[in-house]
């Protein structure tokens, strides 16, 4: 329960516990073993169950919140889809995380424009496994590593559920033990042969001290906020969220105009995340430019129709420029998507209109 209540992949625990014991267990010999720890799985199992069944009834799903950019109304094969290309990611990550990024989003990550993506991710993935089943005889701790890491991916790999991220460096930290205990059998393998021990141990420290310096040179990047949000712009300038993200920073620092030119940007980028606009077409109303805002706040709207905020924005625009019956057209279609709270808005307006002669 600590533990999933600590990070959501602290549910895997139980999981991890029985590929310990599976690929562990010696079965030349007979042993008592697996009914010994038998009572613990099945205590194990109704926690695990306990807290799912907590999660679901707080939250109304896994996921914990609303999907992630180019998850939105994705079924189990669309999120397959989005998700395989991510395969290489999480590869390239866990096995050497040279090029990291503080934000992953579309169209840079999660697009299913073409197959090749995709193609290369189920060839990773299908790569792994064999080498998995193959090392099952050879070296139970490679396979068991390989093993982990798929099983901890599995709560943040928007297969089961979507999450509200794509990818993170965050959700690798469970995984990557999983790596190190397989590169430690790999190394440990190779290091039995004493021509290649000093081969194996000068190649070993080289890397470690590589990742140490790159960790090191990465910690200039989280000094403050402006330059870590600097700086996922040129990690991922494919991404739309780094531009939303600056955008926000900007405004909270009194800069409107360099705000909108980066929700511009996202936007440009990406035009499925209605905060975007909802945050862009703010910026212009607050400057008196309801005409400008209007377009912006129309593509919010069409972005997420259930959306109260982007809506009632839009509402106040066309109120205030007097187009009064597309306002009230706005209002009435949120009345009809179960927005009730515009239904004080339709009243405003109509008194607002101007008597006929």
């Amino acid at each position: 329960v600590l533990a999933a209540a600590s990070k959501e992949q602290g549910i895997v625990l139980p999981g991890l516990l029985l590929l310990i014991e599976w690929l562990g267990f010696d079965r030349g010999r007979r042993s008592p073993r697996p009914r010994a720890v038998a009572t613990t799985f099945i205590v194990l199992a109704v926690v695990g169950i306990g807290f799912l069944a907590g999660r679901l009834a707080v939250l109304g799903d896994l996921g914990g919140g609303p999907p992630a950019a180019g998850l939105e109304g994705q079924t189990l094969f669309g999120r397959t889809r989005t998700m395989l290309p991510i395969a290489f990611d999480w590869a390239r990550l866990l096995i050497w995380p040279r090029t990291l990024s503080a934000q992953y989003s579309p169209p840079a990550l999660g697009s299913t424009a073409t197959l090749a993506p995709a193609l290369l991710g189920a060839a990773v993935l299908v790569g792994f496994a064999l080498l998995a089943w193959m090392g099952r005889r050879r070296s139970t701790t490679v396979s068991l590593g390989i093993a982990w890491t798929a099983l901890a991916l599995l709560p943040v790999s928007n297969v089961v559920f979507p999450t509200g991220v794509l990818l993170a460096d965050r959700t690798l930290f469970l995984p990557s033990v999983g790596i190190v205990l397989a590169a430690g059998a790999f190394v440990g393998n190779l290091s039995q042969n004493g021509r290649h021990q000093w081969l194996v141990v000068g190649a070993l420290a080289t890397i470690i001290g590589l990742g140490a310096a790159r960790s090191f040179s990465r910690q200039a990047v989280w000094r403050d906020n402006p330059t870590l949000l600097a700086q996922t712009i040129i990690d991922q300038p494919g991404g739309y969220r780094g531009y939303f993200i600056l955008g926000r920073e900007l405004v909270r620092r009194g800069e409107p105009r360099r705000a909108a030119a980066m929700y511009q940007r996202a936007a440009d980028l990406y035009a499925g995340d209605y905060r975007v606009f909802e945050e862009w077409g703010q910026i212009l109303r607050t400057e008196n430019h309801c005409d400008q805002a209007i377009p912006i706040f129309e593509r919010g709207v069409r972005a997420y129709e259930d959306g109260t905020t982007v809506r009632s924005r839009l509402f106040e625009c066309l109120l205030a420029l007097g187009r009064t019956d597309e306002a009230i057209a706005v209002a009435e279609a949120g009345v009809a998507r179960g927005l009730t709270e515009f239904k004080a808005s339709i009243e405003r307006a109509r008194r607002s209109k101007p008597a006929p002669p």
